[in-house]
C-alpha cells in the first residue's frame, strides 16, 4: 500500500511498480472480499495483550500452506528476531492503516508499469483477488508463485530473483 500510495503521488520517481502479497485493500468491505474485520480486530487485541507471542504467530502466517512452511518460518524468525522488536503502537498503526485504507482506485490509476506478484497458498492475501483486480486493471501484469504462501522471496527464492531481474529497465 505504501508503494502503491508513492506511485500515486510521486509517479515520477517510479519507473514501474511491483506489490508482492499485497492487496490495495486489505478488509473485507465494499465489493471486496478481504480480511474480515473481526479476524483483523482480533489481531489487533492479541498484539495489545501479547505483544511478543503475536510477532510470532504473525510469522507462522507468512509461511503457512507452503511446502516448506518450517523452513520458512525459521528463515523468517532469524531475520526478524535478529533486529530489535519493533515499536507496538507502530504495529498497531500499521494494523489500522490495513482495516481502513483503500487503494483500488490509485492503483488502477497508475501510469507506469504494474507487476503484482501473489503466492497460491497465501492465507493473508488470498489469490482469489487476483481475478478481480485483473478484470479491473487490465494493464498491469499478475504473477502467481505456485509454491509459496506470503513470503514467495523466500520459498520460490530463484524464481522470485529470475522475475525481479527481468523487470529491469
Amino acid at each position: 500500500m505504501i508503494a502503491t500510495h508513492i506511485a500515486h503521488f510521486y509517479p515520477s520517481r517510479v519507473s514501474q511498480l511491483v506489490t508482492l502479497a499485497s492487496s490495495p485493500k486489505f478488509s473485507e468491505g465494499e465489493q471486496w472480499r478481504g480480511i474480515k474485520k473481526d479476524v483483523l480486530s482480533a489481531f489487533m487485541a492479541q498484539l495489545s495483550n501479547d505483544f511478543e507471542l503475536t510477532i510470532e504467530r504473525f510469522m507462522a502466517l507468512q509461511a503457512m500452506g507452503s511446502p516448506s512452511a518450517r523452513q520458512d518460518i525459521k528463515l523468517l524468525k532469524q531475520a526478524v528476531l535478529s533486529r530489535p522488536m519493533p515499536c507496538p503502537n507502530a504495529l498497531m498503526l500499521g494494523l489500522e492503516w490495513l482495516d481502513n485504507l483503500d487503494y483500488r482506485p490509485q492503483l488502477s490509476q497508475l501510469s507506469m508499469p504494474v507487476h503484482r506478484w501473489y503466492g497460491r497458498l497465501d492465507g493473508l492475501v488470498p489469490v482469489r483477488i487476483v481475478k478481480q483486480l485483473d478484470a479491473q486493471m487490465s494493464t498491469h501484469q499478475s504473477h502467481i508463485f505456485a509454491q509459496s504462501s506470503h513470503a514467495p522471496f523466500i520459498t520460490e527464492t530463484d524464481e522470485f530473483v529470475t522475475r525481479v531481474i527481468g523487470l529491469r529497465v
